[in-house]
């Protein structure tokens, strides 16, 4: 249990030097085996949102504030994690397996309060579990569960990025630099609009600049922590686990999944579920990434390019001046 609050608490390392995820028994299975697989993901932090997991256990955690446009607001953002770790052992001579879940997501110990479904509603979401292998079966509906909270904090940490990082336009009823609707991207009203371009290009403070390179910087950090948990999760593939079991001692699959893994139908297809619904959420969020890193990108070149237009305008003398100096004797 130690190491299992060891990788969930401790500073994120890459998945072959985050600690002894897999404890396997060997062939017998007779002493205890145990699985641990974690996600992680940054969320943004509300007023009441506490920093450690408990009060008597303190986490690591990567915090920080994410760029703003001068007039918005300011928000936190923290890293997340949810460790999930099934333990199988023998009881009275029986098989029997353990699940537990940690997560310091709001939203996860608020559902995990109000319901069970973490455990129970794995049929809902077209698992099946049975058998000698239900241990694993429900690791599998376990996973794909924690997958669902992980996209929705990625959601709200991009959606307040979007917002804190959103276009200006001009209300004309109080005179004041307002935002635009959330989510919504420059349109060619206001690119044609020389009052609003003047005001996304013109930048003498670098405020606008220093946003825009931290921005498009967090973006990629972001863009990378997703990607990060598709290989993560690719451990988990039964091909995988039947390779790694023929191929090093002490890596029997026999330990916890006692029911030929080939032959279960079930181990495949809640896989093939698990995946699938995985590689969808990266899309989904990667795409979003994409889309918001290309207007950045746009807008950082003009912002750079009015920047060369007013140092080149400040160091040149004017053409009439200039001429004059030629024609002198």
């Amino acid at each position: 249990m130690r190491d299992f609050l060891h990788e969930f608490c401790a500073e994120w390392k890459p998945l072959p030097f985050r600690g002894r995820g897999r404890e396997f028994g060997g062939w017998t299975g007779n002493s205890e085996t145990s699985y641990q697989h974690t996600l992680r993901c940054f969320s943004r932090v509300t007023g009441n949102d506490p920093a450690d997991f408990a009060p008597y256990v303190h986490c690591h955690r990567e915090t920080g504030q994410l760029p703003f446009l001068p007039g918005s607001r300011a928000t936190s953002f923290s890293e997340r994690r949810m460790s999930v770790l099934c333990r199988w052992s023998l009881l009275n001579g029986s098989p029997s397996f353990t699940v537990v879940v940690l997560g310091d997501l709001e939203n996860l110990r608020r559902e995990a309060r109000d319901s069970n479904d973490l455990f129970t509603e794995w049929r809902d979401r077209r698992f099946t579990v049975h058998g000698e292998n239900a241990g694993y079966h429900l690791l599998q509906s376990v996973v794909h569960r924690m997958l669902t909270f992980w996209e929705r904090e990625w959601c709200e940490c991009l959606d307040e990025l979007d917002y804190a990082v959103n276009t200006k336009v001009r209300n004309t009823l109080t005179n004041l630099w307002c935002f635009a609707l959330l989510f919504t991207r420059l349109q060619l009203s206001d690119i044609l609009s020389d009052e609003t371009s003047s005001h996304l290009m013109f930048d003498l403070s670098f405020d606008r600049s220093r946003v825009y390179f931290k921005t498009l910087e967090m973006l990629r950090i972001f863009g990378d922590t997703i990607r990060e948990t598709g290989r993560d999760l690719q451990e988990m593939d039964p091909k995988i686990l039947l390779q790694r079991s023929s191929q090093r001692a002490g890596w029997d699959v026999r330990a916890f999944l006692r029911d030929d893994p080939v032959q279960d139908m079930a181990l495949w297809e809640n896989w093939r579920t698990l995946s699938e619904f995985q590689t969808a959420a990266e899309k989904r969020l990667l795409r979003r990434i994409t889309e918001k890193t290309e207007e950045i990108k746009s807008l950082r070149d003009g912002v750079s390019c009015s920047l060369i237009q007013d140092n080149v305008s400040t160091q040149l003398p004017p053409i009439g001046e200039a001429v004059q100096r030629n024609l002198a004797p």
